[in-house]
């Protein structure tokens, strides 16, 4: 889908969200990208340990459009996570979702919570709806500023 960006008079190519899961546990991650295997997206499983790489952090920003905090990761590596991309004008649009039980979830900044563990079929139809809610705003739109349980 093509759009014009008024701001630079230029076409410009809109992608469908790719969905990225930084996870701490393997078991977790890889549960969560079998579990989304069947939305018409592409996901990106990523350990928490890509933090210790800069380059692979700022190509996770130029990629996704939705980003899976999983279980399992340090309460410092979330805070991290969050801060750089609070600090990256080009991550003003990713849509950050925390899985979680409510103590773990609710110490960062995400922009969604989901209690964890939940219906594989929930996970995959929310996951949709957030992916077509980024499709729709593209790459002018701005992040969700509200929790899960707001929108219900």
């Amino acid at each position: 889908m093509a759009f014009l960006d008024a701001s630079l008079g230029t076409e410009r190519m809109h992608r469908p969200a790719t969905v990225a899961i930084i996870y701490g546990d393997p078991v977790v991650g890889n549960a969560l990208s079998l579990l989304l295997r069947g939305i018409d997206r592409r996901v990106r499983l990523e350990d928490q340990g890509l933090l210790d790489c800069p380059e692979r952090v700022r190509e996770l920003i130029r990629e996704v459009g939705v980003l899976i905090l999983a279980p399992g990761i340090s309460a410092g590596r979330r805070e991290t996570i969050l801060e750089i991309l609070s600090g990256d004008p080009d991550a003003a649009d990713i849509r950050v979702t925390e899985l979680g039980r409510p103590p773990e979830a609710l110490r960062a900044r995400a922009d969604h919570y989901l209690p964890w563990p939940m219906r594989a079929a929930d996970l995959r139809q929310y996951i949709e709806a957030v992916c077509a809610e980024a499709d729709r705003e593209g790459d002018s739109g701005g992040r969700v500023l509200r929790r899960h349980e707001e929108e219900r």
